[in-house]
């Protein structure tokens, strides 16, 4: 992700901490990291070298009472980053989470019609999330309510039809062995 790391963590720089963890990159993230994150943390994964194990590991490291989850392929619009600002200013304490709507940048063009354009939860108090690690793209567990944010993230997928195709076999691969040792498959 050394491609696009530094202008993520650039938009996040209105965090109270920044915590990147990092799967063992080779590209030169992880040194863009250590130069714009207050903390690196290097993890593989653990056995099936899982996105959400890394992500899980993150949430415990990071100090604050509120975690914002981001990827190196997603940025917070300024209007998104406003509001998140806004409702942490003064936080409802029945919520335990937000979902975030996200649009996605796909092989260079914002995609309108005919690809997810959901609400993911992003924004959520430490401790009151955590995802299974059954696959790679599991559904967040969430302890208590989850309310919906208006403004956007743009997810900026993949630049190339090849980029796309080598992450899908990448998912299918580590997925269906978890899918079978997990009863599902």
């Amino acid at each position: 992700e050394a491609h696009q790391i530094r202008e993520c963590l650039q938009s996040l720089r209105f965090a109270g901490e920044i915590v990147v963890v990092d799967t063992g990159s080779t590209d030169g993230t992880l040194e863009l990291a250590r130069e714009l994150a207050d903390r690196v943390i290097v993890h593989d994964g653990g056995p099936h070298g899982l996105i959400h194990a890394n992500k899980n590991v993150g949430f415990d490291a990071a100090a604050g009472p509120w975690i914002l989850n981001l990827d190196a392929d997603e940025r917070l619009t300024p209007a998104l980053r406003d509001e998140i600002l806004g409702v942490l200013a003064a936080p409802d304490p029945a919520m335990a989470a937000y979902a975030l709507p996200f649009t996605h940048y796909f092989f260079g063009k914002y995609l309108r019609h005919g690809g997810f354009r959901g609400s993911l939860v992003r924004l959520f108090q430490k401790g009151k999330l955590r995802y299974p690690e059954d696959r790679a793209h599991s559904s967040p567990i969430v302890d208590g309510r989850v309310a919906e944010l208006k403004n956007l993230v743009v997810h900026f997928n993949h630049r190339r039809i090849a980029d796309f195709v080598q992450k899908m076999n990448l998912y299918t691969s580590s997925d269906a062995p978890l899918l079978v040792a997990n009863g599902r498959g």
